[in-house]
């Protein structure tokens, strides 16, 4: 079975900075829906302890560029985050 690294760039409101995290996916990230990836991510960032639930999170835009090879993901942490906004370019 072939698996798929990924690279998320976080900038969040919360932590006024930025940080990479990796996550694997069984998919190839180019062809999966965004909001799948989105998920795989958020996964990851639940499996870590980074995030309460992984339903604590409201996605407001995903789009991909296929050419740059990157997904660009708004969206807020909710719960214990108080909407707390956060913006993510996922590589892969």
């Amino acid at each position: 079975m072939t698996t798929f690294t990924c690279t998320a760039t976080v900038l969040g409101e919360a932590s006024g900075g930025d940080r990479q995290i990796a996550f694997d996916m069984a998919s190839d990230p180019a062809i999966t829906p965004v909001d799948e990836v989105v998920e795989a991510f958020i996964a990851k960032l639940h499996a870590t302890g980074n995030l309460p639930s992984a339903d604590a999170y409201e996605l407001n835009s995903a789009m991909r560029n296929k050419e740059k090879r990157v997904i660009m993901v708004i969206g807020h942490l909710l719960g214990p985050y108080d909407q707390s906004p956060f913006l993510t370019m996922i590589a892969y």
